[in-house]
């Protein structure tokens, strides 16, 4: 019997040449550095599926703990692999269902490595001048 396994890594898919106004940025953020090293991605493959910027995911912190923010972009810099993610905060509150959880969305950005992004999940996005966002957080990731 024949089994054929695939294999999925994480990591950026899409590769491509930042815009000028990405590479001026990157450039800032790296001076040492030739326009050739760096790459974007709009979308990468994490422990548990794809996410694409725009996406609201569960993520491993600075710290290695779970966090939750809206991706915003992925780019490599000599083959190591970022994400950029809006950070978050949790609202604690007793809500019904227990995977229903509220964010405070804030102006608040971290860089991550990309391999640290664990999952996309689905969230109701605040409308108007709402700040709050409600995201559910499936169990067993």
């Amino acid at each position: 019997m024949f089994i054929l396994r695939f294999v999925f890594r994480p990591g950026h898919r899409q590769r491509s040449r930042p815009s000028k106004d990405n590479l001026a940025a990157l450039c800032e953020m790296y001076p040492d550095l030739d326009a050739n090293a760096f790459t974007i991605s709009p979308h990468i493959r994490g422990a548990h599926g794809e996410s694409r910027a725009g996406d609201v995911v569960l993520y491993l912190n600075a710290i290695g703990t779970r966090s939750v923010g809206q991706l915003l972009v992925n780019f490599a810099v000599i083959g190591t692999e970022y994400s950029v993610i809006e950070d978050w905060t949790y609202l604690p509150g007793g809500l019904s269902p227990s995977f229903l959880h509220m964010y405070q969305v804030t102006d608040v950005a971290v860089q991550i490595l990309s391999a640290n992004v664990i999952s996309s999940l689905t969230a109701r996005v605040p409308t108007g001048r709402s700040r709050t966002c409600y995201v559910i957080i499936p169990t067993g990731i």
